[in-house]
């Protein structure tokens, strides 16, 4: 899920946050280093979303999902067991998320445009 918020941020700016709060390494498969993180962000901005393999927790994979047009960074996301997230899964997933997340962003724009 971070990793979704990220690419709704500049470059400049992620690498400022990462600046200041570090790379901490929470499982193995956490990405430590900021050039391959700012890679995994570009490619996740191309592909519309982002994966998660063990990086939270070992054993647990994630897709997330931005959400545009959100008053503040905002996502959304699945998990489940690594075994389980196969890349049918991850398509799948990538898909409903998507839709919702338009769904949730078209939800904001008729509130900002009924407060006007």
């Amino acid at each position: 899920m971070g990793k979704a918020l990220l690419t709704q941020l500049p470059d400049d700016e992620i690498i400022r946050l990462l600046d200041l709060a570090g790379m901490r390494s929470i499982t193995p498969h956490t990405i430590t280093d900021a050039g391959v993180l700012l890679q995994e962000i570009r490619a996740s901005r191309i592909r519309g979303y982002t994966t998660d393999d063990g990086e939270q927790e070992v054993g647990v994979s994630c897709v997330a999902v931005p959400v545009p047009s959100a008053p503040a960074a905002t996502a959304i996301s699945i998990s489940a067991p690594t075994p389980r997230m196969t890349p049918d899964v991850v398509r799948q997933a990538s898909v409903a998320l998507r839709e919702a997340a338009d769904s949730i962003a078209e939800r904001f724009d008729r509130e900002r445009a009924a407060t006007g």
